[in-house]
């Protein structure tokens, strides 16, 4: 009989053991385990990367030129066709211009979010709207990149 409880002590004191160790190691894990995925908050970036700043200042440089180009030479043409005509060329130039600007800002943007991403060990990144739950936010560790 005595043989019989000590047994079932050991057993018993088995189980805790390895429950504790079980446990403790899950708990261990989960605490410093990161999400799966990242998420990146657009608007913010838009609003806060010096890059986006600096592109919207030469849009705004350019933009001006292009106005004063287009006063000067629409007030030479007394037809208002080949001023609207003219309105246009110079709008077509400076969309062709904003979109190469804003090609090159994007696609810097993309690498620094790429470096970022890789450095904190994720694999996919989606925007901020498209994420319901979960997740990690790494805009700020982008915003962090982007000043140094």
């Amino acid at each position: 009989m005595l043989r019989y409880k000590m047994a079932l002590g050991i057993v018993a004191l088995l189980i805790v053991v390895a429950s504790a160790l079980v446990l403790g190691g899950q708990t261990a894990s989960s605490a410093e385990e990161k999400p799966s995925f990242a998420y990146i908050d657009t608007v913010r970036l838009w609003n806060e990367l010096p890059q986006m700043n600096e592109m919207r200042a030469a849009l705004e440089e350019e933009t001006q030129k292009k106005q004063a180009a287009y006063d000067a030479e629409a007030a030479k043409l007394e037809d208002e066709e080949a001023r609207r005509k003219l309105f246009q060329k110079y709008q077509d130039e400076l969309e062709a211009q904003k979109d190469a600007m804003l090609n090159q800002v994007l696609e810097r943007t993309y690498q620094l979010i790429k470096k970022v991403a890789e450095e904190q060990g994720f694999d996919v990144v989606l925007e901020r709207q498209s994420v319901l739950y979960g997740g990690y936010d790494l805009t700020d560790a982008v915003l962090e990149a982007a000043q140094n």
